[in-house]
């Protein structure tokens, strides 16, 4: 969430700056552009269902595994999904046709239903519900205290002429990192043995 959460900040806090840059002060396209944004973002209503749809089909497919892997596994898969959509946005930026806009900008509205979604889902699948509502209160604080991480971002953006670039590749950099997560949770899974007698202790982090 952490990662994620300062890829989804920063993106907004580029926005009008990365359409300048773009149409190099055309106001009339960059006018028009954050009207098609705003509409395609109300889609969230939507993008939101199939955050769901995704994840119980998820749930189903391992509803006969043992107790560990039935509340991790189910999670992977969207962790994954989210990761990705977060590398490909990043990536998009580069591409110069005007038209790849508008698959940024569907891609941006889905990307956020599956992050807000699945921070909730993976807290409420792994952990008992007596901690939930501590654990929702440390996540979003961590949370908050990374997106401040934004700022010093924003001033890196414009203190060269390289630097959105530069900026950028860090982003993705971010966004792959993230990948560890989901990663990590489906090796602890395949080295779980599947007897309900072995009992494994660790810590779970969602980044």
């Amino acid at each position: 969430m952490c990662v994620q959460g300062l890829r989804f900040v920063s993106f907004l806090g580029f926005f009008n700056t990365w359409l300048e840059n773009k149409f190099n002060g055309n106001t009339m396209k960059e006018n028009y552009y954050l009207g098609v944004f705003s509409y395609v973002t109300m889609a969230t209503v939507i993008t939101a269902i199939t955050a769901g749809m995704l994840h119980d089909c998820q749930r189903r497919k391992y509803m006969m595994t043992d107790n560990y892997k039935r509340r991790r596994l189910p999670v992977i898969l969207p962790l994954t999904v989210t990761s990705l959509m977060s590398i490909i946005i990043t990536s998009l930026i580069y591409v110069e046709i005007e038209a790849f806009l508008n698959l940024v900008f569907v891609l941006f509205t889905i990307y956020r239903s599956y992050l807000f979604s699945y921070e909730i889902t993976f807290l409420n699948d792994v952990y008992p519900l007596t901690s939930f509502s501590v654990l929702f209160g440390v996540l979003h604080s961590s949370a908050g205290l990374s997106g401040l991480l934004q700022y010093p971002v924003f001033e890196w953006y414009k203190s060269y002429t390289a630097a959105p670039n530069h900026v950028n590749i860090f982003l993705i950099c971010l966004a792959v990192s993230s990948l560890a997560h989901p990663f990590s949770l489906w090796y602890r899974c395949r080295k779980h043995r599947n007897d309900e007698s072995s009992k494994y202790v660790g810590t779970e982090i969602y980044i």
